[in-house]
């Protein structure tokens, strides 16, 4: 039976497990693993390196991939449309809080921009737009 999770390892080494469905959301991964011939039903069982992602960062990713399993990868229009929408969940501020000094904040942007995931930037952008306003 394939394994429905795939591990990524965090450059100071520490592994993740996400499931399948949710690595979808970062381009990166997705363009990755058709790159290398694995697909959903062939999965790497060796934990991929994430390089240029620490722990805290990555820890954090697979927090906000999890809180969105349900949710479908949004479309390039979709976010286009919504991009005045300056709302975030209460889910999502409070997962992002926790990222104090907002070195560690500054860290996850860097992580979802290095990993290509649209609907994080998207959410971290909003949450930075608000925390700019509150300074």
């Amino acid at each position: 039976m394939a394994s429905e999770t795939v591990k990524l390892a965090s450059s100071d080494g520490k592994e993740f497990e996400v499931q399948n469905k949710d690595f979808q959301k970062a381009n990166l991964l997705k363009t990755m693993m058709a790159d290398l011939g694995f697909d959903e039903d062939a999965l790497p069982e060796e934990a991929i390196p994430m390089p240029s992602v620490n722990a805290d960062a990555l820890e954090t990713i697979v927090d906000w991939l999890r809180m969105h399993e349900e949710e479908e990868p949004r479309s390039e229009e979709d976010r286009q449309t919504h991009r005045f929408n300056r709302n975030v969940s209460k889910e999502d501020t409070e997962l992002l809080d926790k990222q104090f000094p907002r070195s560690k904040l500054a860290a996850v942007i860097n992580a979802a921009y290095y990993l290509e995931m649209p609907d994080l930037i998207d959410t971290l952008v909003k949450l930075a737009q608000f925390y700019k306003i509150q300074s």
